[in-house]
């Protein structure tokens, strides 16, 4: 379970499977996994995950 900051600003609690992890061209690290909230895969930035 990640608590998450989307690019709104809004807080989100997510539960997600990891597949991997990647980085965007602008150099952002990035996990892609499963969200079961939306029940598909997403990409969700490290430094948006609250530690």
């Amino acid at each position: 379970m990640i608590t998450y900051v989307a690019g709104n600003g809004d807080w989100t609690t997510r539960v997600i499977e990891p597949h991997a992890i990647s980085y965007s061209d602008a150099g952002h690290a990035g996990v892609r996994a499963y969200d079961r909230l939306r029940s598909a895969i997403r990409a969700f930035r490290v430094d948006r995950i609250d530690p």
